[in-house]
């Protein structure tokens, strides 16, 4: 096991976003989402993020 995993609960989950236009599909890109796919004429994206907490 880890120290890292000894000490602290991790949580990973997903924030989404949905881009309308190149632009906001653009901005989502540059700030480190990845492309899940193409839905209703929208581009769905994700970008996990990580949640830890002490363990006492």
């Amino acid at each position: 096991m880890q120290l890292a995993e000894a000490l602290f609960k991790v949580e990973k989950d997903f924030v989404s976003k949905n881009a309308k236009t190149e632009t906001e599909a653009c901005l989502y890109i540059e700030s480190g989402f990845e492309f899940v796919c193409d839905f209703d004429d929208h581009k769905l994206f994700r970008k996990r993020t990580t949640i830890c907490t002490f363990v006492h």
